[in-house]
């Protein structure tokens, strides 16, 4: 059984691995069925059908948000080059204000997702990781790169609960439930 500090510590190398990316080429992502890497699991992931009415934004999130509380999160997925976990059942959102490459007119960008043409310190103050959780607390063995209608730059909003340890600077979501909205390029 994993214990709250061993999921701490996951969840750590998982933002860790993710935030420490930069600019740079990227393979493409597949939306095939559900990938359950092979293991025998009790999965808790809702698609939602709506975005719930009390979802507020990530930067909003990140100033009012404490740890055990339950929230509703929107935001675009991306943040950092790799924001799409295949390992875990895992992602990075960032809020509204961060501008991606393509929407400042650099089309040459393998990675727009990566936001590497904004301010690194806005960046950081917009954007939160979100984990799905199975029924006994553990990251979802699940490859969300293959999820159906789940890919980089998409619009999302996650329901779920503040994870303990979070902070305004460290932002993690155990999420439950999930809205995606197609890319609007």
């Amino acid at each position: 059984m994993i214990t709250k500090n061993t999921l701490f510590n996951v969840t750590t190398f998982i933002l860790v691995s993710l935030f420490l990316t930069a600019c740079g080429k990227q393979e493409e992502s597949t939306n095939a069925g559900l990938q359950n890497n092979g293991a025998e699991e009790t999965a808790t992931l809702i698609r939602l059908a709506t975005v719930p009415s009390s979802a507020i934004s990530v930067g909003q999130a990140r100033k009012t948000a404490h740890p055990g509380q339950k929230i509703a999160v929107s935001g675009q997925i991306g943040g950092t080059r790799s924001p799409i976990a295949e390992e875990y059942a895992s992602f990075v959102i960032t809020d509204s204000v961060i501008l991606f490459c393509n929407e400042i007119g650099d089309e040459g960008c393998e990675t727009p997702w990566d936001a590497c043409c904004e301010d690194a310190d806005k960046l950081a103050e917009h954007r939160a990781s979100v984990l799905f959780l199975n029924d006994n607390g553990q990251p979802l063995n699940l490859n969300m790169k293959q999820q159906p209608g789940l890919s980089e730059l998409d619009y999302v909003t996650v329901t779920g609960i503040v994870a303990p340890g979070s902070t305004p600077d460290n932002l993690i979501i155990h999420a439950n439930g999930l809205y995606t909205e197609p890319t609007k390029l």
